[in-house]
């Protein structure tokens, strides 16, 4: 069962397999389908790099697209009708999970990095399934030993970065935000992968 437990117990390596697995109808990938959703991120990513004024704590990205791959209209069977079906079926993206959103505070930065590396990772990986790839081919940056990407909770603290659940911000259920600690490091987002 692919659950929040599955999810918190991949290893960064696994990543875009794992993301792929969403894709797999037990049939086949649907690579247009995930064509589609890199075209529907574009506008949140070009908001994340221009917006200056909030961070986003462990926010989400929800896909949500029909399953079914019967046609509701009638189309021309040939070569490409499924991908004819993936290009019709209903889906949307979108950006929910806001709980932990912040003000960017003076000497903080003016944008939220971590948000953006994250976003560029999963962007890398819906490209990659569209294009037919997997495993090592999706070429995702590893961005644990970038501290100024980290710098928001104690987990940035912590010399051990290689593993996926530090990544993800459970390595200790969740990461404990310095703004409720005495240290006085800049705050940032999370490393959303």
């Amino acid at each position: 069962m692919y659950d929040k437990v599955w999810g918190n117990q991949l290893k960064f390596d696994e990543f875009g397999d794992g993301i792929a697995k969403f894709f797999d109808n037990g049939s086949r990938r649907r690579r247009v389908l995930a064509k589609r959703f890199v075209e529907m991120l574009q506008p949140l990513r070009k908001m994340m790099a221009e917006q200056g004024l909030y961070r986003f704590y462990a926010s989400s990205i929800l896909f949500i697209y029909e399953g079914s791959e019967e046609p509701e209209e009638e189309v021309e069977v040939g070569d490409n009708w499924l991908e004819q079906c993936d290009l019709e079926c209903k889906a949307n993206v979108k950006m929910i999970d806001f709980a932990h959103v912040f003000p960017i505070g003076e000497g903080h930065g003016s944008r939220d990095n971590s948000y953006r590396c994250g976003l560029d990772n999963l962007l890398r990986v819906l490209e990659g399934i569209g294009n037919g790839l997997s495993g090592n081919e999706f070429k995702l940056i590893d961005h644990s030993g970038h501290d100024e990407l980290h710098v928001h909770c104690l987990c940035g603290q912590d010399p051990v970065r290689s593993d996926w659940n530090y990544m993800s911000g459970s390595r200790s259920g969740n990461c404990t935000p310095l703004e409720k600690t005495p240290a006085k490091t800049p705050a940032s987002s999370p490393v959303v992968y």
